[in-house]
């Protein structure tokens, strides 16, 4: 029972955490105090140093020897290099998406797009950012492949943490959406892969200009 209770505490702590770093709370580049990280949570450094092990092992965090924690910082090449990778996982997802989709998942995919156009008209880029992360998680989960959803879920929290701002504005962005949704709702997989790669292609060719470094 109490082994179960503390693996719950450290997955408290280690979402608590993950937030901080994905609203930049802690930004990259950031030492973790993890005296004032404890406090703050109220818990120990026990669950702390577990749930920062986690984050190391999801490329989140790095240990500098002698130096302590810190949230990663990522050069401009490297966001390049996950943007390719995520470009090859998520052309797939959209084909396998089109391929495998049920009524269900058009109607959370649609459901997006409406989140989407509710945040252009407020002007909430936040909002819009938020949205496009599980937009774009969800259409991996219409895939049907567990192994794209999670490793998709991984890079791209990584991309958000390092690229702050808009790659393109948002109503290209939404249009660009909208166009992938009507291909995978149509179970046009050719296009649903294609219109995936334009989309993705195009905001990689933006980070030299929005990354951190």
């Amino acid at each position: 029972m109490f082994k179960i209770e503390y693996q719950h505490l450290t997955m408290q702590v280690y979402n608590a955490v993950k937030t901080m770093i994905v609203q930049d709370v802690l930004h990259p580049g950031q030492k973790i105090v993890q005296e004032e990280i404890a406090q703050q949570l109220g818990v120990s450094r026990t669950p702390l140093l577990s749930a920062l092990s986690k984050l190391e092992q999801e490329g989140l965090i790095e240990t500098i020897p002698r130096r302590g924690a810190f949230v990663k910082k990522y050069s401009t090449k490297e966001l390049i290099n996950l943007y390719n990778i995520r470009i090859r996982l998520e052309t797939l997802g959209a084909k396998e998406a089109a391929k495998n989709a049920d009524k269900e998942h058009i109607k959370i995919l649609e459901t997006y797009l409406k989140s989407f156009d509710k945040a252009i008209k407020e002007k909430n880029s936040t909002a819009y950012r938020e949205t496009d992360y599980q937009f774009h998680l969800a259409i991996m989960e219409a895939s049907g492949n567990s192994f794209l959803h999670s490793m998709v879920a991984s890079s791209n929290v990584i991309l958000i943490c390092n690229v702050k701002g808009i790659l393109k504005p948002l109503e290209q962005s939404y249009k660009e959406h909208v166009d992938i949704v009507n291909a995978i709702k149509t179970g046009d997989e050719k296009k649903a892969e294609e219109l995936m790669a334009f989309h993705l292609e195009d905001s990689k060719s933006h980070i030299n200009s929005i990354s951190q470094e």
